[in-house]
This record gives C-alpha cells, sequence and structure tokens, in this order.
C-alpha cells in the first residue's frame, strides 16, 4: 500500500507552482493541516516546529508564497517572525497568514495592520482553510500581474 496521497480535486493552475510553509509548535497538527491541504487542493506545504528551522528555512530556501504561522512557535511568537520576515527582502512578497487559536484582536493588539494577510482561527475544517488559502493565493496572483 503506498503512503501517497492523491488529491480530491485537481490542483488549481494557479496554485500549481506556490509554496507553502507551515510554521507550528506542533508536529501533528501541522503535519495534519499539510496532508489535509494537499488532498483538498493538490499544494504541498514544508513544516517547521520551531524558530531555528523556521528562519534557516526562510534564510535559505526560495522565499515561500504564503507562510501559516502559529501564535507560539517555542518562545517566539507569530507577530515576532512575521515581523522579522517582512524585514528581509527576498520575503516582502511572502503572504504572512496568523493561524492560531489566539483571537485575532489579541493578535492584531500587538501588530500593526499590514503584518498579517489575514488571521484565520483554530480549529477549522480543512476544506474552509483550502478555500482561504487558495484564495488568497489566487488574490496574490492576479495583484502581482
Amino acid at each position: 500500500m503506498s503512503n501517497q496521497f492523491i488529491p480530491s480535486s485537481p490542483t488549481p493552475v494557479l496554485l500549481q507552482d506556490k509554496r507553502l510553509l507551515i510554521v507550528d509548535g506542533d508536529r501533528v497538527s501541522a503535519t495534519s493541516v499539510a496532508v489535509g491541504l494537499y488532498r483538498a487542493i493538490g499544494i504541498r506545504a514544508d513544516l517547521v516546529i520551531n524558530v531555528g528551522d523556521a528562519l534557516h528555512y526562510l534564510m535559505t530556501s526560495p522565499a515561500p508564497d504564503l507562510v501559516l504561522l502559529d501564535f507560539w512557535v517555542g518562545q517566539s511568537t507569530s507577530v515576532q517572525i512575521a515581523t522579522w520576515m517582512r524585514q528581509q527582502h527576498h520575503l516582502q512578497a511572502t503572504l504572512r497568514v496568523s493561524f492560531s487559536r489566539m483571537p485575532p484582536n489579541t493578535i492584531r493588539a500587538g501588530s500593526d495592520a499590514t503584518l498579517f494577510a489575514a488571521f484565520i482561527v483554530k480549529p477549522i475544517a480543512i476544506s474552509q482553510l483550502a478555500q482561504t488559502i487558495s484564495q488568497l493565493l489566487i488574490n496574490d496572483s492576479e495583484t502581482r500581474r
């Protein structure tokens, strides 16, 4: 039996080459989200579970199109990581999305209005998460044309 997952629907053309990074201190949760997104829309995601690995990935890998950031990643917050990302020239175009159980108003209070492209509150159905991510990436692609 193969461990390969088949997307339940074809990957939209505008999403085929998109890069997604999930930064979440909970490996099980991050893996579940990554597998669910692949099954739902065929987009592959890389996972990191601590700040050091996240920074290393973001400094050494091609810039992802979208990063899902859990609020707490070790001793750092998504606001700290997103602020650092915004300061990096090669990550300026990367969409930063807060993906947390933390209420959006609490996160917004510690950041400015432009730090995150969206706030997604956990738990969320994979189908809804997939739709939201698809829309964010498609809108971003259309904006850049």
